[in-house]
């Protein structure tokens, strides 16, 4: 994408070494739990996701707080 700049060739071995596999999540579904050790890190192929936490219940149910909107190309977890 003309967004962003291409890897130079040390760069781009270094990534393609990092990825061992790609999963897909169905909408709505945790990745990740907090305090839940998960194995490296992952990239965000395509769509979006988000980092939240949950605030204690309150009369209207569970609620999130938005902590970090993820686009294609955030490294996470």
């Amino acid at each position: 994408m003309s967004l962003f700049r291409p890897f130079n060739p040390a760069d781009l071995v270094f990534v393609q070494r990092m990825v061992t596999s790609r999963r897909n999540f169905a909408r709505e579904t945790d990745i990740l739990r907090a305090g839940e050790l998960g194995g490296g890190p992952y990239t965000l192929w395509d769509g979006w996701a988000y980092l939240y936490h949950e605030l204690t219940e309150t009369g209207a149910g569970p609620r999130r707080q938005i902590l970090e909107l993820l686009l294609p190309g955030d490294m996470f977890g």
